[in-house]
């Protein structure tokens, strides 16, 4: 891999990025225990995950699972199956 390619543990960069990981990853666990049909408890963790609204009509049946949340993009309709994982 090119050295330019690389990021150094001990960069800020890095650090950001660890720091965003924790936190989504808090997010997802509290996400993960809400009751089946607490929408608005979902919707307002989902778009902290997002960092932006999400569409008229997304469906999302936890447990849901992501590293980052920041790179996802969402279209209107979109339905999330149980235990998905998104990688970003």
């Amino acid at each position: 891999m090119p050295s330019d390619r690389l990021m150094r543990i001990r960069s800020a960069e890095f650090q950001a990025m660890a720091e965003r990981v924790i936190r989504v990853t808090e997010l997802t666990s509290r996400l993960n225990v809400l009751p089946f049909d607490d929408e608005a408890g979902k919707t307002a963790l989902f778009e902290q995950i997002l960092g932006k609204p999400l569409p008229p009509r997304v469906t999302i049946y936890p447990p849901f699972f992501t590293d980052h949340g920041l790179n996802l993009v969402l279209g209107e309709r979109v339905f999330i199956n149980q235990n998905c994982t998104f990688l970003d």
